[in-house]
């Protein structure tokens, strides 16, 4: 689950911006 989320937000934002949502406990 986690990876489709991450791959989500891969495709539409920048890695910076991947990282910092993935920060988030929403995204974990």
């Amino acid at each position: 689950m986690n990876s489709d989320v991450g791959a989500a937000f891969r495709h539409r934002k920048s890695p910076a911006d991947v990282g910092a949502d993935i920060g988030k406990p929403a995204d974990v």
